[in-house]
Parts: structure tokens; C-alpha cells; sequence
């Protein structure tokens, strides 16, 4: 009698923890126009849990156990978003706006040189491009000088 209760505890009890474990799906958008966002990073900051947004911006994490998380969303372009979430026995759906990063960047501006100019710098460029051992440094010096990058 007591091996059959054994037996049947040790039968049940996979299914019971496999029971518990629920999923985390939503949708990620942009903030400001509400596209989706494909290709946006969706992870568990303390597990090794995540994955990434699909064509239609959504996201599904799978076979999480109930408990406090750290959900983390990012993307290219776009500010991060960290928000703590709480997995109870039932399944967690989540729609994340990630805002637009902004960054401003200086103007380049890449100038012809004259024929006249190009000549006598050109014995320049090729001196420096031949010296062993130091190419890269003058590499980018000497074509800096060739092609006079203003800013």
C-alpha cells in the first residue's frame, strides 16, 4: 500500500510543477507614432531568460516559475524600459511603449580638394602608408589631411 501512494506521488508531481509555470507575452511599441517595434530585446534581468520581438513587435517568455521579475525591453533608437513584474499562477500580458532617443550629432562636411592641393599631398599619403609597424595611426592621419574633414 505504502509503494502505490509512492508511486503515485512520484506520477503526479511532474504535473503539478509543470502546472505552475506560466508566460509573460505582450506587444512593444513606439511611444510616439504606436508602431510595433520588431527586433526589440526582451529579457528577465535576473534570469537567463528573454528573446526578441518578432515582425508584429510581439514577445512571448515561456516556462517562467511565479515570482518577482525584472522585465527589460531595448531597442536601437529607442530608451530602454525597465519595469518589475509580478508572475502569480496565471499568465502576464504586458504592452511596453519604448520612447524615441534622440541624438543630436554634428555636421560633416567633406570638401573637393583642388588638382593642385591632391598633388602635394599624395607623396604624404603614400610616405605614411608604407612605414612598417605604425600604419594605422597615420592611415587615419594622413587621410584626414587628404580629404579635409571640417566640422
Amino acid at each position: 500500500m505504502q509503494t502505490i501512494r509512492i508511486i503515485i506521488i512520484a506520477l503526479l508531481l511532474p504535473m503539478v510543477t509543470l502546472a505552475q509555470k506560466v508566460s509573460v507575452s505582450g506587444k512593444v511599441t513606439s511611444a510616439d507614432t504606436k508602431a510595433t517595434i520588431p527586433g526589440a530585446s526582451v529579457y528577465l534581468s535576473n534570469s537567463s531568460v528573454g528573446t526578441s520581438t518578432g515582425n508584429d513587435g510581439g514577445f512571448s517568455l515561456n516556462g517562467l516559475n511565479p515570482g518577482q521579475y525584472m522585465l527589460v525591453v531595448s531597442a536601437v533608437g529607442y530608451e530602454s524600459s525597465t519595469q518589475t513584474i509580478l508572475i502569480n499562477n496565471q499568465e502576464v500580458k504586458l504592452d511596453v511603449s519604448l520612447s524615441p532617443k534622440i541624438i543630436a550629432l554634428n555636421e560633416v562636411r567633406i570638401t573637393p580638394m583642388s588638382k593642385s592641393d591632391r598633388r602635394k599631398r599624395l607623396p604624404v599619403l603614400k610616405q605614411n602608408l608604407l612605414v612598417p609597424g605604425h600604419m594605422l595611426p597615420i592611415v587615419k592621419l594622413s587621410i584626414r589631411m587628404c580629404l579635409a574633414f571640417r566640422f
